[in-house]
């Protein structure tokens, strides 16, 4: 076993090892020692760090210790357990510190003995810590606590009573007591008894409930009131009859009594009788909503009118014409009538007639549509945009409006379109007579050519003409 001497340092402990500075614990008893294996060197706990306390040594180890320094090794004894850590006892005797651990009982709290050994107690870490947070002597706590109790009295807060409690109960003091008192019968208005205690009443908490809005005494209030009526006069606000009415009649007089006259029939126009009741005319309710609106005496308007009217004549706004319409014709004068012209053939441009009515032009409404825009005569402004020049193209170019441009086919060629500006030409022919194996594709530098994004030329001496209409190219 490796023996180190047990320091006689007040506080101290055993030495333990470890195998660098790095590897000693963060904090220990005072004076408790350790050795750094890798250097060897001894060091204390000083409270706060741990501090060296002897150099390194020179030349041969003596005593526990063989070897030379600064590399001595631990000499092993007879004794003890071997590679273990020992410490001498009051005599002077080896004794493994494994070995005093080992004689402990687990989960229990250790203590020193008379002799100073560490021995097992009966107390557990568990029971320890119930101590916690004691800030006096615990006996002297508990012996000024209440002994305990079986019946706490009123004088101390108590009920005087040993009794258990049912719950939903009143209580009340009885017999130098406080009680429960007995069920009261639920759902009943409470009175108060003979000794002033609260007890259900006959009353239930239903006819409680229908004194609720009561402004002044009931009996008074009912003895104010008319007794049981059987039929009230008319003098008192009554009808003077016992007859159950129909419901949905008028009400009359008659008899002295107020009763329900007979049904009226539905849906009619009302009228006065001889007595100057209302009842049901022969006109009916239809035929009386026909009047609503009129302003004036209707038969006197009737009479101002115009009769049965079979052909009305042009002078009172009329037609002179009772030939039916055919409907979307446009209305002429003819032989003193007025009358639909015929049909004008659709999608046409329209011109007037010999006669000076609107008919179809040959011209389309599509073809009628390509002048929307024009600011000065077409013709005038078709002569003013002939080709200025002729241009000769042997390469991929833009193009120049208001030019013919005479295109070499020697090779296929890729050609631009200008800028759109409305009613511009561009002119391009195949000069060469190649087209067919070199194609000329004409490409807009925006909107498109007839609908299409290129135009291509493939035909030998092709040509085409192209004029914008501001947005887009056309063939022409």
């Amino acid at each position: 076993m490796a023996v180190i001497d047990w320091p006689t340092v007040s506080g101290g402990g055993g030495i333990d090892k470890y195998a660098n500075l790095a590897a000693f614990p963060a904090s220990a008893v005072i004076a408790d020692l350790a050795i750094a294996e890798d250097t060897q060197l001894i060091y204390a706990w000083s409270g706060t760090a741990w501090v060296q306390i002897k150099a390194t040594p020179n030349g041969a180890a003596s005593g526990e210790l063989a070897g030379t320094y600064p590399a001595p090794t631990v000499v092993t004894s007879a004794t003890g357990t071997a590679s273990s850590i020992a410490r001498r006892d009051g005599s002077g005797n080896l004794v493994s510190v494994s070995a005093i651990l080992s004689g402990l009982t687990a989960t229990t709290v250790p203590y020193l003995d008379a002799t100073k050994t560490l021995t097992s107690s009966a107390v557990t870490p568990t029971e320890l810590g119930y101590v916690s947070g004691v800030t006096s002597a615990i006996q002297t706590q508990i012996n000024a606590k209440e002994p305990t109790i079986t019946t706490l009295t009123v004088a101390k807060g108590g009920t005087n009573s040993g009794t258990a409690l049912n719950n939903n109960r009143n209580i009340i003091s009885s017999g130098g007591a406080i009680v429960e008192s007995a069920a009261i019968t639920a759902s009943r208005a409470l009175a108060s008894d003979a000794s002033g205690i609260p007890v259900a009443s006959a009353t239930t908490d239903t006819e409680l409930g229908y004194v609720s809005g009561v402004t002044s005494a009931i009996q008074t209030q009912i003895s104010a009131k008319e007794p049981t009526i059987t039929t009230l006069s008319v003098a008192k606000g009554g009808t003077n009859s016992g007859t159950a009415l129909n419901n949905s009649r008028i009400i009359v007089s008659s008899g002295s009594a107020i009763v329900e006259n007979a049904a009226i029939t539905a849906s009619r126009a009302l009228a006065s009788n001889a007595s100057g009741i209302p009842e049901a005319s022969a006109t009916t309710a239809t035929e009386l909503g026909y009047v609503s609106g009129v302003t004036s005496a209707i038969q006197t308007q009737i009479n101002a009118k115009e009769p049965t009217i079979t052909t009305l004549s042009i002078a009172k706004g009329g037609t002179n014409s009772g030939t039916a319409l055919n409907n979307s014709r446009i209305m002429v004068s003819t032989a003193g009538t007025i009358a639909e012209n015929s049909a004008i053939t659709a999608s046409r441009a329209l011109a007037s007639s010999a006669s000076g009515i609107p008919e179809a032009s040959a011209t389309t409404a599509v073809e009628l549509g390509y002048v929307s825009g024009v600011t000065s005569a077409i013709q005038t402004q078709l002569n003013a945009k002939a080709f200025a020049s002729i241009v000769a193209v042997s390469s991929n170019v833009t193009l120049t409006n208001y030019a013919l441009h005479l295109v070499s086919t020697a090779a296929a060629r890729a050609l631009t379109l200008p800028a759109v500006v409305n009613l511009a030409t561009v002119g391009i022919k195949d000069s060469t007579g190649g087209a067919a194996a070199f194609n000329i594709t004409v490409t807009p530098a925006s909107g498109t050519i007839d609908g299409s994004a290129t135009y291509v030329i493939a035909a030998d001496y092709e040509s085409v003409t192209l004029i914008s209409d501001g947005t887009n190219w056309f063939v022409v």
